[in-house]
């Protein structure tokens, strides 16, 4: 799981340092390696999980990135949301990244900060 996840938050990082919004991501995987990317700007996190039922061909991986912010004692700080589906596990694992917004004048390229922190879990639709 581990690189699908990275591949979701690099996407919001690319995305934010080329000044772009990053709109809610689905990547997926089936168990034979195809890949697949949907943005849905509608979707939530509540949503995730239903719309990574209805992926066909059922991917054996997937994830769900948003973009947001978290409350900090010096105020909100950007983070990517990130849920996480894998077949064969109970629950799916909600992370949370905090990151900077880099600085295009100076070429400074957005990066995470620190390392991710487990907030929760939720449904597993391939479970």
């Amino acid at each position: 799981m581990v690189p699908l996840i990275g591949l979701a938050v690099e996407h919001g990082l690319d995305l934010m340092g080329r000044g772009e919004d990053l709109e809610p991501t689905v990547l997926a995987m089936t168990a034979d390696g195809m890949r697949g990317m949907w943005t849905s700007p509608e979707m939530t996190p509540e949503d995730s999980a239903g719309f990574v039922a209805k992926i066909d061909p059922r991917p054996a991986k997937a994830v769900a990135v948003f973009h947001g912010g978290v409350e900090q004692e010096d105020g909100l700080a950007p983070a990517y949301f990130v849920e996480s589906f894998e077949a064969g596990t109970a629950q799916s694992v909600r992370l949370v990244f905090l990151h900077s917004v880099g600085d295009q004048e100076t070429g400074e390229a957005p990066q995470t900060l620190g390392e991710p922190t487990v907030v929760g879990n939720g449904p597993n639709p391939l479970a």
